[in-house]
């Protein structure tokens, strides 16, 4: 028996030896008979490595631990004061690593390119620190026109995005996801008119649902059993030294449960990029319903039982500021302002709503403030960026459900203010 395991062994041990052999000899044989198609091919790898060290003075409303920060929180310790128990918050996982691939053979007459995306955020807030797809796309480009196929930045995002040390860049004052899409870009002259159909998909912007004996139903999961996408149209001009301003509108339907009804909601936006050599200066407006998904306040409110399928979209404004020099110091400061607005109908009694959202329920959001200074030093590929955040929240106190909302669901009533003030030093190594 001994001798049979022995011989056993060797022929494993040769068939591994050559195995080892000629696996190298069939992949540079695959690469050679590949090679004048390979040649015909770019792969760009990039990224950074990003180092963020951040100090709190109070507790947040944020994701990934904390980094991912939204507002202050409205936590009440004993004798009913705002927590102020401050945070230090050290995090490598928005490092990134990206991968272009270009100079590919034409497809129907188009330039064809492809792009993947992905970093250690993670899908959730429970499994930061692994990967996930952050961004991947095939894009067909005929020069006068252009289509997209993948997971991109949603609709709402594009190019209007404040340029901050911080992770959200602008969020929750401008709409910040990527969702899955099919996208058509038509360029006449200097205009680009855009129309789309997309799913949202990042994980961590979905706002779980429990209907009475149900089980949790995420974000995600709601607008796929609606069975119709969201649609966007879009028109941007595009000015000699990349200069942008443009309109956006943008459409959705989700459905809350398997045995309801679907409902819709629409949101509108202005935005503006003005580049000089010395200063650039971007921002955004935005006003729409159900915006929770794209990390924003609102969502939507049931109406009495849940059977009824009285659905209403809760509103939400937000516009924002964001200036900085250009050069290899920079200053820079961004200015956001968030309004909840309720919903677009009256008469309701707040008392038989269940808030589907994030802002209302509880202790409700009237509105959210930030101001933020930056500084940034750029050499060669490293980038230092110190900035200083502060972010303010008025919450709606009262004793009963009346007294912190309207007949439309606005909060209004008496108000106490919450700011958090972060100390944000990051360090970039560019790739």
């Amino acid at each position: 028996m001994t001798r049979m395991t022995h011989a056993s062994e060797g022929r494993a041990s040769v068939r591994t030896a050559l195995f080892a052999l000629l696996f190298p000899a069939l992949c540079l044989a695959a690469v050679l008979s590949g090679a004048q198609e390979a040649q015909a091919q770019e792969f760009k790898l990039g990224g950074f490595i990003k180092a963020s060290y951040y100090y709190d003075t109070q507790q947040l409303v944020a994701a990934r631990e904390g980094d991912f920060l939204l507002y202050p929180a409205f936590a009440t310790s004993a004798d009913d004061e705002p927590n102020d128990t401050d945070n230090l918050l050290f995090f490598p996982f928005f490092s990134r690593l990206s991968l272009g691939i270009s100079d590919l053979p034409e497809t129907l007459g188009a330039k064809t390119t492809g792009y993947l995306e992905t970093d250690f955020f993670g899908p959730g807030n429970d499994t930061q620190n692994t990967l996930r797809i952050r961004r991947a796309t095939v894009k067909l480009d005929w020069a006068t026109h252009e289509v997209l196929a993948g997971m991109e930045w949603s609709p709402l995002f594009l190019s209007s995005w404040a340029r901050t040390v911080a992770t959200e860049a602008g969020a929750p004052f401008n709409p910040f996801a990527r969702e899955m899409m099919i996208k058509l870009v038509l360029k006449p002259g200097n205009f680009r008119v855009t129309g789309l159909i997309s799913q949202q998909r990042d994980a961590f912007q979905e706002i779980p649902f429990t209907p009475p004996g149900g089980a949790t139903v995420p974000g995600v999961k709601q607008q796929q059993q609606a069975g119709l996408p969201g649609v966007m149209m879009g028109v941007e001009y595009v000015a000699e030294g990349g200069s942008t301003v443009g309109v956006n509108s943008y459409y959705k339907w989700i459905r809350p449960t398997l045995t309801s009804d679907r409902f819709s909601a629409g949101t509108v936006q202005a935005y503006a990029n003005l580049l000089t050599p010395g200063l650039e200066a971007r921002g955004n407006i935005t006003f729409g319903g159900d915006l929770s998904d794209h990390l924003m306040t609102g969502g939507y409110a049931v109406i009495g039982p849940l059977a009824d399928n009285n659905f209403e979209p809760l509103n939400t404004v937000a516009g924002w500021l964001d200036l900085q020099t250009t050069g290899a110091v920079s200053l820079g400061i961004f200015g956001g302002y968030l309004q909840n607005l309720g919903t677009a109908e009256d008469g309701i009694d707040p008392t038989t709503v269940q808030f589907v959202a994030r802002g209302y329920g509880g202790t409700p959001i009237e509105n959210v403030w930030r101001v933020s200074p930056r500084l940034t030093y750029t050499s060669g590929k490293v980038r230092i960026g110190a900035e200083v955040q502060a972010t303010g929240a008025n919450y709606v106190t009262g004793a009963t459900v009346a007294d912190v909302y309207d007949d439309s669901l606005t909060p209004s009533g008496t108000t106490e203010g919450v700011i958090n003030i972060r100390g944000d030093l990051s360090v970039f190594l560019f790739f």
